[in-house]
């Protein structure tokens, strides 16, 4: 039997680095990508590799409908197949609705929303004609609540989200491919540490939990809904916030 195969967008830091470790708790094998952070991707491979996983550290951009394509081909030619997919490869921009511009827009819409489609839907290929497997897109709480401190643009992205979910499992389902979304809220990353102080102080106090998230707990979720113990849900977006969004 094959071993188990998972790939990670996006994976060098924040969100995406828990998720890798956490995926790969198990010992499998376990691919993931990076932009530009280098050490950080090294870093995170190292831990991974501690652990008695097989890892395979990548960097790409996956702005380009191309490359996310070609991407899901390399890791199931490696490992002849793909078992589980975390789409998790973004960016974020704090930038007011008048300070967008066209390239402010293309670039976030490029890597947040045509990168994990086409990504996406390359993997759902494989795990139709494998017969199984699970897909998690990394949405945002913004995408439904319209953010807070973040730009427009980046909302927006996010907001495609949930509904590339429920398609990617209305067509995945008679396959007995799953497709799921997770909507993280202010999770504390490098992002949100960027936050001013004021006006991140009043919007953890506005968190009915009163604090900010944390990176491993988004993963969790993650690792949930790509394993068996959620193997009747499909096409959902769970939300990671701490009561901050309640949909």
């Amino acid at each position: 039997m094959r071993p188990e195969s998972i790939l990670v967008t996006g994976g060098s830091r924040g969100i995406g680095s828990a998720c890798v470790t956490r995926l790969a708790a198990a010992g499998r094998r376990i691919a993931f990508t990076y932009r530009s952070n280098r050490a950080q991707a090294e870093e995170t491979a190292r831990q991974v590799a501690a652990a008695g996983a097989e890892v395979w550290c990548l960097r790409e951009d996956l702005a380009s409908a191309q490359r996310a394509r070609a991407l899901v081909r390399q890791v199931v030619r490696r490992w002849g197949g793909l078992d589980i997919l975390v789409a998790n490869a973004g960016a974020a921009e704090m930038r007011t609705i008048h300070r967008i511009s066209e390239r402010d827009w293309s670039r976030l819409m490029d890597l947040n929303l045509k990168g994990v489609f086409f990504c996406a839907r390359e993997a759902l290929k494989t795990m139709q004609r494998q017969r199984g497997g699970a897909i998690v897109l990394v949405g945002s709480q913004a995408g439904s609540t319209g953010g807070f401190l973040i730009g427009a643009h980046y909302s927006l992205s996010k907001a495609s989200l949930p509904t590339m979910a429920k398609i990617l499992a209305k067509e995945g389902a008679p396959y007995g491919v799953r497709a799921n979304c997770v909507a993280p809220g202010v999770i504390d990353t490098d992002l949100t540490r960027r936050f001013p102080t004021k006006a991140a102080a009043d919007l953890v106090g506005r968190i009915p939990l009163r604090r900010k998230g944390t990176a491993a707990e988004v993963a969790d979720a993650v690792a949930f809904l790509g394993r068996s113990a959620s193997s009747y849900i499909t096409g959902i977006t769970l939300p990671v916030t701490g009561g901050l969004w309640m949909p």
